[in-house]
């Protein structure tokens, strides 16, 4: 990758990252706050659902585990208005991420 293949990538990612949902990032702070390795985690499916009383955050994370290896995707619910905390239960999920 030359220099300018490495700029105009940063360049994108900076666009992109100031174009998501400040829900988004309010969710993925909680997940990293209960991980081992924060730095490790992946993120993929990423939905946000607008609802009339709340916001849901959906998605899938992957992080390394304490002996350095993945620990294969998980997913989460994050409800803005609701309790504040991450959901992993794939019943709930489920029910709230359709």
């Amino acid at each position: 990758m030359n220099y300018y293949q490495k700029i105009g990538a940063l360049f994108f990612l900076l666009i992109f990252s100031a174009c998501s949902n400040p829900e988004v990032g309010v969710a993925k702070k909680k997940i990293e706050g209960q991980l081992i390795d924060p730095s490790s985690v992946q993120y993929r499916n990423i939905i946000v659902k607008n609802g009339p009383s709340s916001v849901i955050v959906c998605g899938e994370f992957n992080a390394k585990n304490r002996m350095g290896g993945y620990t294969g995707f998980k997913p989460f619910v994050y409800n803005i208005a609701g309790s504040g905390d991450i959901d992993t239960d794939y019943s709930h999920v489920e029910t709230m991420c359709r």
